[in-house]
């Protein structure tokens, strides 16, 4: 029984760091597999994979099945900002991140109409490129 316990603590212990890293990044995102990478990304840095963006249930856009540079690693421009995310990635790590659609239009981006509440982005990262 106490073994069993402990296992339950540990894994809510590290649902606790889960969230509380989440929180202090100021971005809403989900880790959906971990890579063996040792490297985070560094401003500058490009980062190949693979990407989809939709909202809700809908695809807005993906490069599935044709990898390449899904973004550069730059300054957040606001709370949540995609750019927050980015940086918590390393080579082989796969994530959501849910990103404010009224954020990104405050920044004077232009999204289509369907866009209501958020956008969300998965990335599968294969490379971190400098």
């Amino acid at each position: 029984m106490k073994r069993y316990n402990s296992k339950i603590a540990g894994g809510l212990m590290s649902l606790a760091a889960m969230v509380l890293l989440a929180a202090c990044n100021h971005v809403d995102y989900k880790m959906l597999k971990r890579g063996d990478g040792k490297f985070k990304p560094q401003m500058g840095d490009y980062i190949i994979g693979e990407m989809w963006i939709a909202v809700g249930d809908s695809v807005l856009m993906t490069n599935a099945g044709k990898p390449g540079p899904v973004i550069q690693v730059g300054e957040p421009e606001f709370r949540g900002d995609l750019q927050e995310g980015v940086r918590l990635l390393h080579e082989g790590d796969s994530a959501r991140f849910n990103i404010k659609a009224d954020s990104i239009r405050a920044r004077g981006m232009q999204l289509p109409d369907i866009v209501k509440g958020t956008l969300s982005y998965i990335i599968k990262v294969q490379q971190i490129v400098p």
